[in-house]
């Protein structure tokens, strides 16, 4: 599980943003995405064995975090914290709906390869690749870069990231 907390927002004009949102995609998968409306993420979530304990819904990006650590300790035994966790400090009820972002993303094969040359904040580049070190990935793969004119989109098995690009 990836903690994607760092693409949740922090600002309240559009509060359903700051959580992170757990839900089933439209491909009938398990997914987790977070946005600050300038950039995305979306993360494929295996949770299979877990739905009693972890539920669909909105996560506080503090919640988000305490159970992606514990969750990726591989240990069955702190299962109840993560419970308590999902008791505690999710958002049963949001107060609106979360945005269709699905829409949004571009399909890969509508994407350019990435040609080298853009312009993007360079704490959402870093956000980026650190958010792979979880997967033990040494290296960063540009090749599954993408860009078109509007954004920068990393694509993986099972996750997507949206950075919009800066205008010169």
């Amino acid at each position: 599980m990836i903690d994607i907390t760092k693409y949740a927002s922090k600002n309240k004009l559009k509060p359903i943003l700051n959580y992170v949102y757990l839900h089933i995609d439209k491909n009938g998968n398990p997914a987790a995405v977070a946005t600050d409306t300038f950039r995305l993420a979306q993360v494929g979530v295996n949770i299979a064995g877990l739905d009693e304990v972890i539920k669909l819904g909105f996560y506080t990006p503090e919640a988000w975090k305490k159970i992606t650590k514990l969750y990726n300790k591989d240990d069955v035994t702190l299962y109840k914290e993560i419970q308590i966790i999902v008791e505690k400090e999710m958002l049963h009820q949001p107060e609106e709906d979360y945005p269709n972002y699905e829409n949004i993303i571009p399909k890969y094969e509508d994407m350019e390869r990435f040609k080298g040359s853009f312009l993007i904040n360079g704490d959402y580049l870093c956000d980026l690749i650190k958010m792979f070190q979880h997967k033990k990935l040494k290296t960063f793969d540009f090749d599954k870069v993408q860009e078109n004119e509007d954004l920068i989109a990393y694509f993986d098995e099972d996750t997507t990231v949206l950075i919009m690009k800066m205008k010169n």
